[in-house]
């Protein structure tokens, strides 16, 4: 698009210096020509402006996009920094009273759980 305008742009000034150029006998086709030269130009010139403001507000819609991508980024690194970071001493506790509780050996304040809870028992055959 940008190329079509420049060409008629081109054309419509060329055609500017060419009746400048002709002789006076021909005034009034000079003055036609000029004329309808002037109001190309003044087209060409709003079809720019409308695409530069085209563009611009395209430009400004997807900055919006890119920061909003950007936040909700930010937010999931920051989600994941937390998921990620060295447990507590707090959390080593409940972990290891965890294991504890499922090994059979008792933790501070909860009750022993015997190891064969929840175990089944296979007899094997003999030979």
């Amino acid at each position: 698009m940008a190329e079509a305008v420049e060409v008629e742009i081109e054309n419509a000034l060329s055609l500017v210096v060419s009746t400048a150029e002709q002789s006076t006998q021909h005034e009034e086709i000079a003055e036609g020509k000029i004329f309808d030269t002037a109001t190309t130009l003044r087209q060409l010139f709003v079809k720019i402006k409308i695409s530069g403001d085209r563009n611009l507000s395209e430009i400004s819609n997807l900055t919006k996009k890119v920061s909003k991508l950007e936040t909700e980024l930010q937010s999931c690194r920051e989600k994941q920094a937390e998921v990620q970071q060295t447990p507590s001493v707090n959390d080593i506790n409940e972990q290891r009273g965890t294991r504890a509780r499922l090994h059979g050996a008792p933790s501070i304040g909860s009750t022993p759980v015997p190891a064969e809870v929840g175990v089944q028992r296979v007899v094997l055959p003999s030979r």
